[in-house]
């Protein structure tokens, strides 16, 4: 039961981060669940002086697993959040919820649609990466 006490947020964060970048797109909510996941990650991460280990007494090996689980939520969610930026990053301010300075035109609404070069153009999209 321990376990599932521990997987459940991940759960949640993983069907909340489904719904705000595939369901209903909102940039920063997504992008907020990712910063989340790797907050977890974090935090399970520490061997000794662990915040989880403390407040649940969960040993350190048990959480190893826990740490590995959030992870692989990170990055999925991070990926979530990527797709969102792409598809609908600046194309409609009432989605992403702020105001487009410059958008990147390899978006797929821009000129010139290319998810390589939309990742790797250096430029400031709206997303700020």
């Amino acid at each position: 039961i321990r376990d599932l006490l521990f997987v459940l947020p991940l759960l949640l964060l993983t069907f909340q981060g489904v719904h705000f970048s595939y369901v209903k797109p909102d940039l920063d909510k997504s992008g907020q669940l990712a910063s989340y996941a790797i907050y977890l990650t974090f935090l399970t991460a520490n061997k000794s002086n662990n915040l989880i280990s403390l407040l649940f007494g969960v040993p350190f090996e048990r959480l190893i697993s826990l740490h590995q689980l959030c992870s692989v939520v990170a990055v999925t969610l991070g990926c979530f959040h990527t797709y969102a930026a792409y598809q609908y990053g600046g194309a409609n301010q009432e989605i992403s919820g702020l105001v487009p300075t410059e958008d990147s035109i390899h978006a797929s609404f821009g000129t010139d649609p290319n998810f390589v070069q939309f990742l790797w153009d250096g430029k400031t999209n709206v997303t700020g990466t």
